[in-house]
């Protein structure tokens, strides 16, 4: 990872980590978001993340290619948290790079 990516994935640990007894790591997070299911010891860590961490703070993350929307899309039903406060923005984010990307494969962007 690039020290951009570094740092915006530390940011968003500061948060999710802060007031946890236990401590997710950079890579345990990025394996958490890309579970096939739920590790319920790390579910207050997951919930910080789309609940506490600003919109801003997991654009960063996408901007930086530490993770994509889709992922991110992926992680909120693999953990069951729809209701989740960025999850509608986490969603919407998802969807429309999916859109950019269909039209962008039929030569519909310029």
């Amino acid at each position: 990872m690039t020290n951009h990516a570094d740092a915006c994935l530390d940011a968003v640990l500061a948060t999710i980590n802060a007031p946890r007894p236990v401590w997710l790591t950079g890579d345990g997070l990025l394996e958490c978001l890309r579970a096939d299911s739920p590790d319920p010891q790390w579910r207050p860590h997951v919930e910080a993340l789309f609940d506490e961490c600003s919109e801003e703070a997991l654009h960063d993350l996408v901007l930086a290619g530490v993770v994509d929307f889709a992922t991110l899309e992926r992680a909120l039903a693999v953990w069951d948290l729809g209701d989740a406060r960025a999850a509608p923005w986490v969603r919407e984010m998802a969807w429309l790079t999916r859109e950019y990307d269909r039209l962008n494969s039929v030569g519909d962007i310029t």
